[in-house]
């Protein structure tokens, strides 16, 4: 038994001003991209959804065959030239495989190029046309996938992963593997069911907190029926100003169609009656302080949501920098501010010496000014670290050339690649024990929690200013399909 891999992730934003171009594959994570047997290689004994599939491999005895993977920073559309290319390779790779019984690919499900707004659909509309009607297709999606129905249309199974931080991968991944293995072997038909939501759903999803935490729980019960193979809930990719954005649930039955519709139906609707719960609410700064204070609990983490770099912005947003320096936080680090102009600028000064700089602000006026500051080369590093997770643990990641800089008892970590900080590995790397900060200003929405929760149980949600703002009704949607909540109250599934 044959089964082909190979994946082209990207989270594609349409308001972040950073493009995406071929480069952006190369160079945007540690592994860049790779073909064939290095697929399998870098991704064995990891957090991801090809070790998944490896793991059922090994078990079931089928060769798992590589085509090419390559994942960059989420940021704008894929540039038309570099998904021509990518995409080209991609199934090049799979007409020199043929033939192979089936194929599992790991994608993330709210890819965006210029001119295909289903980026995803377009790749698995081409698989399709090689592997032809009868081969099973099962694809691996990121919580946050905007599914459309030229995906659904394509693929025979479609599994999101159930976790937020994403801690699942490596499940999700095993779960798909060994569901195609059964169909392949006869033992079982899956028959798939997608609904749509008319929602767009920013808040309210980490999973260890309601109302998530239930949905998934109501997930998983469902899973436990006699006749469900799998369900999912995907909240979606709210960032993305196309037709087929928002929240979906995937129902896949056992050779019974009514059975999966009727299911998914009720799951969509069951979640969609929740909507005034998925809450975008956050804090102002003096009111995380006053919050930490109280708690005296430490180090207090504040969260910045909007400026995540994980769902596309730049990360060079400048209100968290402002914030920390005006209050005269003592013991804390900022990690990080993408500044590669300062990354530079310190790392040819050196450990020791003193810079005068603008920091931050240089991408779009919504991230807010420059800061100009006076501050001491503290620590350089290299970026480089394997995540010790749980999320996306045993990954290369490089961060690029990244200073710490300090101001009096504020220190601000600078990096040259984009990046979010969701692991405590790199802390260490810049020259600090965690557990012995008083404060950790970190550019992510949950990510971090599933590392972070290990040193802190003060954590804050503030709210800056940033080009990609978690109200959905203050964002300039175009091709969006409406009605939809919220930017519509009487959106009706």
């Amino acid at each position: 038994m044959r089964i082909a891999t190979g994946t082209i992730a990207h989270e594609s934003s349409t308001f972040t001003p950073i493009p995406t171009t071929y480069e952006s594959f190369v160079e945007g994570s540690a592994l860049g991209i790779v073909r064939g047997q290095e697929i399998l290689d870098a991704h064995r004994g990891t957090n991801r959804e090809p070790a998944g599939y490896l793991d059922s491999a090994e078990e079931h005895g089928f060769e798992l065959v590589g085509l090419l993977w390559t994942a960059t920073q989420p940021s704008g559309p894929i540039e038309a030239s570099a998904w021509s290319r990518l995409k080209g390779e991609f199934v090049e790779r799979l007409q020199a495989a043929m033939p192979v019984d089936g194929g599992l690919f790991d994608l993330h499900g709210a890819m965006v190029a210029e001119g295909v707004e289903d980026a995803e659909g377009d790749l698995l509309e081409a698989i399709r046309e090689i592997m032809g009607p009868d081969r099973p297709i099962f694809v691996t999606l990121d919580l946050h996938c905007n599914i459309t129905p030229q995906m659904v249309e394509m693929a025979d199974v479609i599994i999101p992963c159930d976790n937020f931080p994403h801690t699942d991968l490596r499940e999700r991944g095993r779960e798909a593997a060994d569901l195609i293995v059964r169909t392949l072997r006869g033992e079982i038909r899956p028959t798939m069911s997608w609904t749509q939501l008319p929602q767009l759903w920013v808040a309210g999803q980490f999973t260890g907190l309601e109302p998530f935490k239930s949905i998934i729980a109501r997930a998983h019960d469902l899973e436990s029926q006699p006749g469900i193979l799998t369900a999912s809930v995907a909240p979606g990719f709210t960032w993305a100003d196309i037709e087929h954005a928002g929240s979906s649930v995937i129902v896949i039955a056992d050779g019974d169609q009514a059975l999966a519709d009727r299911e998914s139906r009720a799951l969509g609707e069951w979640v969609f009656a929740q909507r005034e719960h998925f809450d975008a609410h956050m804090v102002s700064f003096d009111e995380a302080m006053r919050a930490a204070h109280a708690m005296d609990s430490w180090p207090a983490v504040i969260s910045d949501p909007q400026d995540n770099p994980g769902a596309g912005t730049p990360g060079d947003s400048t209100g968290m920098l402002r914030a920390f320096l005006e209050a005269d936080l003592q013991n804390a680090l900022l990690a990080c501010v993408w500044d590669p102009e300062v990354a530079a600028a310190a790392t040819a000064a050196g450990v020791g010496a003193e810079l005068t700089v603008e920091l931050g602000g240089k991408s779009i006026a919504t991230q807010g000014a420059p800061v100009p500051i006076t501050a001491a080369v503290e620590h350089l590093w290299d970026g480089k670290f394997t995540v010790e997770g749980p999320m996306h643990a045993g990954i290369l990641e490089d961060y690029g050339p990244t200073a710490v800089l300090r101001r009096g008892g504020v220190h601000v970590a600078v990096m040259t690649e984009r990046s979010q900080i969701y692991d405590l590995e790199p802390i260490r790397r810049m020259g600090f024990d965690p557990a012995a900060l008083g404060w950790i200003g970190l550019k992510s929405i949950n990510h971090f929690r599933a590392a972070f929760s290990r040193v802190s149980d003060s954590i804050h949600r503030v709210e800056f200013p940033s080009c990609q703002p978690h109200d959905a009704r203050k964002l300039p949607f175009g091709r969006l399909r409406r009605p939809i909540w919220p930017l519509d109250e009487d959106a009706r599934l």
